[in-house]
Parts: C-alpha cells; structure tokens; sequence
C-alpha cells in the first residue's frame, strides 16, 4: 500500500518536473492533427475534383458535334507534363490538318491517367481506355510521361482499332529524346503525322486517295525525313514506307518523273539500311517498289541498263517472300484453292455428260 502511494506521488513529482514537455506535446498535437485532417480533405476534394471533372470532359466530347475527329488528351506524366500536354495540343492543332487532308476535329483534355510502356497495355489500362472510347466517342486518346528516359518523352496513341488488334499491344508510342521545352518544330511534325497516321491507317495506301491531294502530305513527309532529328523506331519505319509508296503513286498516276526519280533515290537509300534477313517482307517491297519506279522512269527515257537493273530489283523482290512463312502459307492455300476449283468444274463436266 505504502509502495503504491509512493509510485504515484513520484509519477506527479515527474509531471511537475517536466510541465514544458507536456506543453510542447499538447501544441505538436493542436498543429500536426488539424494538417492531417486539411491534408486527408485536401486529397479527397483533388481526388473527387479530378473525377468530376473527368467526367465533364467526356460528357463534353460526348456531346460536341463539332464534325471531324475527337481526339482526348490523357495525362502526361514527369516534372513537365502540363507543359507537354499544351504542347501537344498545339501540335496537333497546327500541324494535323497536313496529315488528314484539312478535316476538321475536335481536341478535348481529361484527366485520364494511363501508364507509359514498353509493353502491352495492363489489363486495367485496357478495360478503362474501352470504357473512356465507349463513353466519350473518341477516336484517338494520347497521353505519356516525361521521364520515360534520361532527357526523353514517350507519347502513345490509342484508337478502337488499336485495342481491337490481337497482333497490337493497344496502343502505338514514339519517343521524343529531348524535353518539352526543346521540343522543335519538327517534333511538332512528328507527333501531328503519328496521330494522324492513327486516325487514317489508310495514308499507308497512297492508291486509296487522289494523286493531287496526296501531294501535300507527302511534302510534310519530306519535311520529316530531312529533318536533323528525324523519327526513330516503327514510326519511322512507317513514316519512310509511306513517302516511298506515295511518292511511286503520284509519280505513276500523274506521269510525274520527278516523283519517281525521289521514289528511286529514296528506296536507294533506305535500302541501304535493311537486310532481306531481318524483315524480308518489307526488304521485298522496297525492292519491288525500287523496281517499278526505275520501269516507270524508263518509259519517259528508255535505257536498257536502267531496264534490266529494275527488272532485277523486282524479281529479287519477289524470290525473298518465297522464305517467308505467311507467303509460304499464302502459296500452299492458293494451290489448294486452285485444285479444288479444278475438282468442282470436272464434277461439274461430269454431271452435264451424265444427264446427257
């Protein structure tokens, strides 16, 4: 008993002896618990802002009936990403309509975050960008991160169609190896032909459009292929089977030696840089491009070196997609389809001399 009573009066003799502590903590608390209360409000109220003003941007696009494409900018992650996401919009709003021959469109921003990969879409990723397609009826969505590399930002692109290829990862990317505030003019280029080759697969399939509208798209391209800090990676892949494909159309179409002469010197070039090895099926379209053009060249001025190089070119062409699996498979369907229409017109021969 005497020992309890002698513990508590020294519990109180302590209290007494360190009243300052008692205080410091009572005025830590009165500060640190009201900041944690603002920061938890504060987060909710940006989380629920965030939302409500998602929504707001994909109700908007939902409704717009402005004519053309929609096209919704997602987040763009890093240190610069509200600059890049401005960037981007002047992009496209000044250098798109020379890749979708001046239609109009309609740009949106949404607070949509989706991560920036190597790889295919997370499964979360893909289920939210059906559902922001589903209800804002977008056809394209950007978005990207600015510290995807040292000094580098990767933008990718995403259309219905993109998310319904098995053989895509759904969605298309491009790296820019500089930041924001270096971007170029030429990068502005760059991002408006990516987008626009989105929106209109078919700039791939020159013969699709008219010779003089393709023209000018095809002068951007140029534009793209000179430039100092030119595309890397499959958007550059594609960007230079376009011109080639595009330059041979116009050239053939139009009787225009000029454009052929650019087809001829540019498949030279690129040429150069592939091997029938590594991708042989599109090693046999340069060299069957390359091929007709110096044909096509020599129609305006007959040569018969000229004629036999082109001749060349094309039946190298043709004799390297006979190594690839899918002309392989191609050829043995075709040969199947050839006996079994031989089999039906001699059942057909057989039963008219039957009746007869």
């Amino acid at each position: 008993m005497l020992s309890g009573l002698n513990g508590a009066a020294a519990s109180v003799t302590e209290r007494l002896l360190y009243p300052e502590l008692f205080q410091l903590l009572g005025v830590i608390a009165a500060i640190v618990i009201p900041l944690a209360l603002l920061a938890c409000a504060a987060f909710f109220f940006f989380r629920m802002s965030a939302t409500v003003q998602r929504k707001a941007a994909i109700l908007a696009m939902r409704e717009d009936q402005t004519p053309g494409n929609k096209i919704l900018i997602g987040n763009i992650d890093g240190r610069s990403g509200g600059a890049a996401s401005r960037k981007v919009m002047t992009a496209l709003e000044e250098r798109l309509p020379e890749f979708n021959f001046g239609s109009d469109f309609y740009m949106g921003a949404a607070p949509l975050t989706l991560e920036a990969t190597d790889f295919a879409l997370t499964r979360s990723d893909y289920k939210e960008l059906t559902t922001v397609f589903e209800e804002s009826g977008a056809d394209l969505i950007i978005w990207g991160d600015t510290n995807f590399g040292p000094h580098s930002t990767r933008l990718c692109f995403a259309t219905p169609a993109t998310l319904r290829e098995s053989s895509s990862s759904g969605f298309f990317s491009m790296d820019i190896a500089r930041s924001p505030s270096d971007w170029t003019e030429e990068d502005f280029l760059s991002i408006a032909y990516v987008a626009g080759k989105r929106l209109r697969p078919s700039l791939g399939k020159p013969a699709d459009f008219r010779a003089e509208r393709l023209q000018p798209i095809l002068q951007a391209m140029s534009t793209l292929l000179e430039a100092e800090n030119k595309l890397e990676g499959q958007a550059g892949k594609e960007l230079e089977d376009d011109f080639a494909a595009g330059a041979l159309h116009v050239g053939e179409t139009l009787n225009n030696k000029d454009w052929l002469e650019k087809s001829i010197a540019f498949r030279t070039k690129s040429l150069a840089k592939m091997s029938p090895g590594k991708d042989p099926i599109r090693w046999s379209q340069a060299k069957i491009d390359l091929g007709r053009a110096m044909c096509l060249v020599c129609e305006h001025k007959f040569e018969p070196a000229k004629l036999q190089e082109a001749m060349t070119h094309i039946r190298e062409g043709i004799d390297n997609t006979k190594s690839d699996a899918r002309m392989q498979l191609a050829e043995a369907g075709f040969a199947s389809l050839q006996k079994a229409e031989r089999m039906l017109a001699d059942r057909r021969r057989f039963s008219i001399r039957w009746s007869v």
